[in-house]
């Protein structure tokens, strides 16, 4: 991975880290990132759930970021920890962002 996306890798995890995931987690795929494709994976423990991980502020950072509009939200899992603690609870999703071009090399 190049300086520059592996730069932007860590400034999305930096930011998600920032906003209560646990682990986040940024993989550029098909060998390039213009018109390529990233994936930004999060986890939150507790029972929370996702909550605000998932919102569409975080999208529109990612939209700005990787300069596209195509993002779905996939791959949404959670089970329940301890029934009286929640301890093992655990929420995750990914954000699949499609034909991406984060730094404008593709006009």
């Amino acid at each position: 991975m190049s300086n520059r996306l592996t730069e932007l890798a860590t400034k999305i995890e930096a930011y998600f880290k920032k906003a209560g995931a646990f682990r986040c987690e940024v993989r550029f795929l098909d060998g390039k990132y213009a018109n390529g494709t990233c994936r930004v994976w999060i986890e939150r423990d507790g029972s929370d759930g996702l909550g605000n991980l998932i919102s569409f502020a975080n999208m529109k950072q990612l939209s700005e970021w990787l300069r596209t509009d195509e993002i779905n939200i996939e791959n949404e899992f959670s089970h329940g920890g301890c029934d009286t603690c929640d301890y093992g609870a655990l929420s995750e999703g990914e954000f699949a962002c499609f034909n991406i071009d984060p730094f404008g090399e593709n006009k």
